[in-house]
């Protein structure tokens, strides 16, 4: 498995480094009611618990058939400045920046690297990636 990730919203890849290292305020992803309500207007998407002041949602990789393995996303702040995943994979993050694109772009925090990635270098394609989970489970 991977490393605690953070998803956050940045004007560019370019500034990512000044933008979530520096002092910069981080650029909000919307409201928690607003970015509960869309993602969980997508296929896959289901809240899962809520409390003060995160929320978690899930998202399943099977949900034609309701079996099968999710990933967690943990929303922190309202509004949402933050998206979290734990012991996991940078590619995992697809479902949300696919439902969120609008509000691209992103950068990736590597908590325990403490470095970034840039979604647009992962080692899968999204399309990829959904068949990797979907053979794993």
């Amino acid at each position: 498995m991977g490393s605690d990730l953070m998803l956050q919203r940045v004007t560019s890849f370019d500034l990512a480094q000044v933008e979530i290292m520096g002092e910069l305020p981080p650029i909000s992803f919307g409201s928690k009611t607003a970015i509960i309500d869309r993602l969980c207007s997508v296929v896959g998407f289901e809240y899962f618990l809520g409390s003060e002041p995160c929320t978690r949602i899930a998202y399943q990789y099977h949900h034609q058939d309701n079996e099968g393995d999710y990933v967690e996303f943990t929303l922190t702040g309202d509004p949402v400045t933050y998206i979290w995943i734990e012991d996991t994979d940078p590619e995992d993050f697809y479902p949300i920046m696919e439902a969120l694109k609008d509000l691209a772009p992103f950068a990736i925090l590597d908590s325990g690297e403490d470095t970034l990635i840039n979604p647009e270098e992962l080692d899968y394609a999204y399309d990829d990636w959904l068949q990797l989970q979907y053979d794993r489970s």
